[in-house]
């Protein structure tokens, strides 16, 4: 009887500290789950952070473009009006915004209207082409 007292004793302790290495490992995994969620909490405060901060950007830079072709930017010092956009970067450049200059390949509409480039008519197959895909959206009189 004692026997099987002390075998029964030993197999309790056996799975005794079979429970506690199970419920060491979980602790772990419920420590790690509680940072990854804190790194999380603070990545997304840290995106808030900077989406609401280029959301005040934008209402800073409110660019309207009134006739003719002139650029309007709201600074927070008043509006200020660009004749192109290449016055508008180098400005926006000195104000300490990243900007890429792109320079033109080919020239742009106010170089060939200069240099008399006048619109061209379409030709017969570009004319049918485009009334045949335009008869889909025709309106049908009742």
């Amino acid at each position: 009887m004692k026997q099987e007292f002390n075998s029964f004793k030993r197999e309790i302790n056996q799975k005794l500290q079979s429970v506690v290495g199970d419920v060491r490992n979980v602790s772990t995994r419920l420590t790690e789950a509680q940072q990854r969620v804190e790194r999380m909490e603070t990545v997304a405060t840290d995106l808030r952070d900077a989406l609401l901060f280029s959301l005040k950007q934008q209402r800073l830079l409110q660019a309207k473009s009134p006739y003719p072709a002139k650029i309007r930017i709201h600074w927070e010092n008043g509006p200020r009006l660009y004749t192109t956009a290449t016055e508008a970067a180098e400005d926006m450049r000195t104000r300490g915004f990243s900007m890429d200059l792109l320079r033109p390949t080919s020239p742009d509409w106010e170089q060939k209207l200069a240099q008399g480039d006048r619109w061209s008519r379409a030709d017969r197959y570009r004319t049918e082409r485009v009334r045949e895909k335009l008869k889909d959206f025709h309106r049908q009189k009742d």
